[in-house]
C-alpha cells in the first residue's frame, strides 16, 4: 500500500518533468510564466508538507500557507489574462490582500489572529477563516471565468474535466476548514 509519504515524493520526482513538458507546448510566454509559477509554488507547497511531518517547528507549519494562498492568486490572474481583463489593480489588489494574509499567517504567534494554539492542539481564529474564504473566493471566480470565456469562444467544453481538481480542492477546503473528516 502506498503511504503519503512515499506519494509525495513520487510527486516531487514526477513534478519537475511536467515543468518542463509545460514549457516546451505553451508557447504564450505569460500564460506559461503563470503555470510554471503555479506548478514552483506546489513544489514548494509539497517540500513545507513534508518538512512539517519531521519538524514540528510551527514556522514550517505557517510556511505551508505560502502555496496554499498564492496558488489561487496566480491562477487568478492566469484567467484574468485568458479572459482579457487583466490590469496593473487586480493584479495588484489580490497580491496585496494574500501578502497581508500571509504575513498574518507566518507571525501568528505574535497575535493569534489566525490559529488558537493549545498545549496539544490547535484551533481557528477568525482570520483563518477570511484566508480560507480568499483562497475559495479566487478559485471560484478564476473557474468561472475562464468557463465564461470558453463559452462565449464558443469552444469545445470536453475541457471541463479540467476543472474537476479544482472544484474538489475547494470541497476539501470546505470540509476541511468545518472539521468534517474526510
Amino acid at each position: 500500500m502506498l503511504t503519503k509519504k512515499f506519494l509525495l515524493l513520487i510527486t516531487m520526482i514526477l513534478f519537475p518533468g511536467w515543468i518542463i513538458r509545460i514549457r516546451k507546448k505553451i508557447f504564450d510566454e505569460k500564460l506559461k510564466k503563470y503555470i510554471i509559477g503555479i506548478a514552483a509554488l506546489y513544489l514548494i507547497w509539497l517540500f513545507f508538507r513534508i518538512l512539517r511531518r519531521y519538524n514540528s517547528t510551527r514556522l514550517f507549519w505557517y510556511c505551508f500557507y505560502i502555496g496554499m494562498i498564492y496558488i489561487p492568486v496566480l491562477y487568478y490572474l492566469c484567467s484574468n489574462y485568458i479572459a482579457n481583463k487583466s490590469n496593473k489593480f487586480r493584479t495588484f489588489f489580490s497580491l496585496g490582500i494574500s501578502t497581508v494574509l500571509l504575513i498574518l499567517v507566518i507571525t501568528n504567534d505574535l497575535h493569534g489572529w489566525i490559529f488558537k494554539i493549545y498545549e496539544n492542539d490547535y484551533g481557528y481564529n477568525i482570520g483563518y477563516y477570511v484566508v480560507a474564504l480568499w483562497i475559495v473566493f479566487l478559485a471560484i471566480v478564476a473557474t468561472i471565468r475562464i468557463l465564461i470565456q470558453r463559452i462565449n469562444q464558443n469552444k469545445n467544453l470536453k475541457c471541463l474535466i479540467v476543472f474537476l481538481p479544482i472544484v474538489l480542492g475547494v470541497i476539501y477546503t470546505i470540509l476541511y476548514i468545518c472539521k468534517i473528516p474526510f
